[in-house]
């Protein structure tokens, strides 16, 4: 009987952990999804920024 329960509470205990590493898997996924962004949008602002300063100069 203790080791059925035993093996009840170990499987249980699996699921939680699984769920949880499922869970920081998908919320890292999400920070680098908004670092690329962030990362994407400074680039494309520095482009614009050096174009602005060409035309300033000319």
């Amino acid at each position: 009987m203790g080791l059925l329960f035993k093996k009840t509470l170990v499987a249980k205990q699996k699921k939680r952990i699984l769920r949880l590493e499922d869970e920081m898997l998908s919320s890292h996924s999400a920070i680098l999804g908004l670092e690329k962004k962030i990362a994407e949008m400074q680039k494309a602002t520095n482009s614009y920024e050096t174009a602005d300063r060409n035309l300033k100069v000319s």
